[in-house]
């Protein structure tokens, strides 16, 4: 049992496993791009992201991490950045598995006029279900602008009012690609548009997503950029104030006496001379 438990420290406190898992979770990352690129930003959070496989991916990574932390005990002066990055890195993690248990995703159809206090979770091959907000969201205006002579879109905005009755609060802002609006924890982006026509306006297709793990994640890229910055700057500072303590030599085993066994030693020969061979 000991020689297993040995073992398996080795393994998950080695720096080999360390890159394999960072590989193959930027590996991941790539695929989801691609996903998202042909299928939507929902396939790839379906397929890739909250996947079973890439959800064990990071448990490992924790793991691995927080024992490469702990192996390295007790701690000196000198590694208080590097310990600082490891600290933030494992506080990233929480704050992502944190906040997978309470988000929330959905689609916001807005038209022109009309105020909408709810948004859809969509999911394929289930009927949408409705979610209600507690504030108001209004298209006042959608724009559209496309490449000179063609039809493709080159930008489309869409200027939303948003009313908070309960907390007295009102502003209009500009929502397009890149600059969502960020609201007691929601993030609101521009996702799509449809055009409409004579009948019916235009149609502004945003995604609304709110993670109650935002904090903590933010915390965590807090506390590790101070690690990295101070890794660049004080690290040199320290090691030459609190220089490493050397590491104590193992002991070295002892060679057993031949007379620690019980066994007394076999006394030493007299050997035999000229004259007594001659006699």
């Amino acid at each position: 049992m000991r020689g297993f438990i040995d073992r398996f420290w080795k393994f998950i406190t080695s720096l080999e496993l360390t890159i394999v898992l960072l590989v193959l979770l930027a590996l991941g990352l790539v695929f989801g791009t691609v996903v998202e690129a042909q299928e939507g930003l929902q396939a790839a959070i379906d397929k890739v992201y909250q996947s079973p496989i890439y959800d064990a991916l990071i448990a490992l990574f924790g793991l691995n991490l927080i024992a490469c932390t702990l192996k390295r005990y007790p701690y000196q002066m000198h590694q208080a950045p590097w310990l600082l990055t490891h600290v933030g890195i494992t506080i990233i993690l929480i704050g992502a598995v944190y906040g997978r248990n309470g988000e929330e995703d959905g689609t916001l159809f807005l038209m022109e006029g009309e105020p909408t206090a709810s948004y859809y979770i969509m999911e394929e091959g289930k009927d949408p279900i409705e979610v209600p907000i507690d504030f108001t969201l209004t298209l006042q205006q959608f724009e559209l602008e496309t490449y000179p002579g063609t039809q493709s879109a080159s930008e489309y905005r869409s200027h939303i009012e948003l009313v908070d009755e309960v907390r007295n609060k009102q502003f209009t802002q500009i929502v397009k690609v890149n600059h969502p609006i960020n609201y007691r924890g929601y993030v609101i982006a521009q996702q799509s548009y449809q055009l409409g026509g004579p009948m019916v306006g235009d149609v502004s297709v945003l995604s609304i997503l709110r993670n109650p793990g935002m904090t903590v994640l933010f915390i965590g890229f807090v506390v590790l950029s101070v690690g990295l910055i101070l890794i660049v700057f004080l690290k040199p500072w320290l090691m030459k104030k609190f220089p490493p303590r050397p590491k104590e030599p193992k002991p070295k085993q002892a060679v057993p006496h031949p007379g620690l066994n019980g066994n007394s030693p076999e006394p030493a020969t007299e050997p035999e001379t000229p004259s007594k061979i001659n006699a």
